[in-house]
């Protein structure tokens, strides 16, 4: 399993990849970005072999969890992310997962222990696919109206 964290504390990514390789079922290789911008640079070369993004919304080339949702949009239906913040505030968390984020992982919260951990992975896995399965089959619905419709174009 290929995952990237996005996240500016060297400690901290440290720590919270040595959980993930503790958590999953599965051999983990976890890279590290300090920045937004390289983080990004770093989804687009390895958008393929990438499995799930955890993202720093406290990044110093950020401007507000706004700046990262527009950021990462372009990537957001072929990789799951996961948002990961000290801001422990409902509403923000709402809104980030109306925006396309799979979760939302507290700093110091439930979901950094180990068993909720491998569970959040998973189920961010889960809903990503199962998303990703809904949006290709509306598409493939579109293009039966289309064909059906005399619009259709290869």
């Amino acid at each position: 399993m290929q995952i990237l964290i996005i996240e500016d504390n060297p400690a901290e990514a440290m720590m919270f990849a040595r959980c993930l390789e503790v958590a999953m079922d599965v051999p983990v290789k976890v890279h590290v970005r300090e920045t937004l911008e390289d983080g990004i640079s770093f989804i687009e070369d390895n958008k393929k072999q990438l499995d799930i993004v955890f993202l720093d919304l406290g990044l110093p080339d950020a401007h507000g969890w706004l700046d990262s949702c527009n950021a990462i949009r372009p990537f957001a239906g072929n990789i799951p992310f996961i948002v990961v913040t000290g801001d422990d505030n409902p509403e923000v968390a709402r809104e980030l997962l109306r925006q396309g984020f799979e979760d939302y992982i507290v700093k110091g919260g439930p979901k950094r222990h180990i068993a909720a951990l491998r569970e959040t992975v998973e189920f961010a896995l889960c809903r990503h696919e199962s998303t990703r399965r809904l949006n290709q089959e509306k598409e493939q619905g579109a293009e039966c109206i289309r064909w059906l419709g005399g619009s259709y174009s290869a």
